[in-house]
């Protein structure tokens, strides 16, 4: 099976495209990208970073990676909404927990990509949902304070 990545360059601030040459040690750490190599650009990051597709698609068709952040839309219950990113953990992508595999065909939900990790979050309120644009507005702002400023442990 064929992997497909995408891969984000934290000096440049973009994704780099398109992704002609990859180097990974045994362990899947990213060397190299496109001749580049990946070094440390400051203590704690280093320049390039590596995502996986996870093979699902958003309502309009569009490859979901890790990092994205997502809109879930789902029936039952009814019109219930969240926010969250994916993420690879334990050979699987997940959101909050839940397999994205399992909330599209055991819940059937509909997923729909409003941002990513990197470049933040913007969604076309005109989506023919039943939410109104303050409703969106609000989940993703509960969202976005909920990871940008997560409450500090006491």
């Amino acid at each position: 099976m064929f992997i497909k990545y995408r891969v984000w360059d934290r000096k440049e601030q973009k994704f780099i495209f398109p992704i002609n040459e990859l180097k990974l040690d045994n362990n899947d750490n990213l060397l190299e990208v496109n001749g580049v190599k990946n070094e440390y650009i400051n203590r704690f990051d280093k320049r390039f970073e590596l995502m996986r597709s996870s093979t699902c698609s958003d309502i309009t068709g569009k490859e979901i990676f890790e990092r994205d952040i997502i809109l879930i839309i789902a029936n039952n219950p009814p019109d219930y909404l969240e926010v969250g990113t994916v993420r690879f953990e334990k050979g699987s992508f997940v959101v909050d927990d839940i397999a994205l595999k399992e909330l599209v065909e055991i819940h059937s939900c509909q997923l729909k990509i409003i941002g990513n990790s990197w470049e933040g979050v913007s969604i076309d309120i005109n989506n023919g949902y039943k939410y109104t644009a303050n409703e969106l507005r609000q989940k993703i702002k509960n969202y976005l304070e909920k990871y940008e400023h997560p409450p500090k442990n006491n």
